[in-house]
This record gives structure tokens, C-alpha cells and sequence, in this order.
């Protein structure tokens, strides 16, 4: 009788380690889809009251500055973070040069 119930307890075992192994890997595709929606960036223009807008290493006033652009310029947005009450965006020019800027310096509409 031991025998039975420690082979019966075995395939419980086994069927539930499957079970849960086909969760694991759709759990996995789904953050792997959801990251990739994430990457998407959306094509924005850069905005100023003055002719020119820092982008910044990082999203951080105190970062290096990556590089300078005039207002104006199209861009693509690729990524946020928001630190404290300062939404940051990161964007990207073309494939050598990117960087930080406040949301106050993006817009959708070219000016």
C-alpha cells in the first residue's frame, strides 16, 4: 500500500510541476510582449521658450549635458521616468545621439 500511494503522490507531483512550468513560460511571453510595446517610440519635437534645449545624460538636472538642439527639433521619444514631480523623457536623434529631457520640452506638434 505505501508503495502506491508514494507512486499516486509522484504523478501528483510531476503533473503539477508541469503545470506549473506552462505557466512560467506564458507568464515570460507575456512580459516579453509587453516589453516590446514599451520600446516603442513615438516621433515628438522639441520645445522652448528659448532657442535651444539641453538634452542631458540623464534624467537629472545635475547630469551631463549629452548634447544641444534647437527648438524645434524632431525627435523620437522612446522612454520616461519620472523622478520626484519631473517627468523625463528619453529620445533619440538617430542612432549616436540621444538623451534626457523634461516633459515641459517635449511636444507632439511641430512649431
Amino acid at each position: 500500500m505505501s508503495k502506491k500511494i508514494t507512486r499516486f503522490l509522484s504523478i501528483i507531483t510531476g503533473i503539477a510541476a508541469v503545470i506549473l512550468l506552462a505557466a512560467t513560460i506564458t507568464l515570460s511571453i507575456q512580459a516579453g510582449e509587453q516589453k516590446n510595446i514599451s520600446q516603442q517610440s513615438i516621433p515628438v519635437y522639441l520645445t522652448s521658450n528659448q532657442p535651444m534645449v539641453i538634452l542631458l545624460q540623464e534624467p537629472d538636472p545635475g547630469s551631463i549635458v549629452a548634447t544641444i538642439l534647437a527648438r524645434g527639433t524632431p525627435v523620437e521619444a522612446t522612454d520616461y521616468s519620472k523622478r520626484g514631480s519631473i517627468t523625463w523623457y528619453h529620445v533619440v536623434i538617430d542612432e549616436n545621439i540621444s538623451g534626457w529631457v523634461q516633459a515641459e520640452f517635449i511636444s507632439i506638434d511641430s512649431l
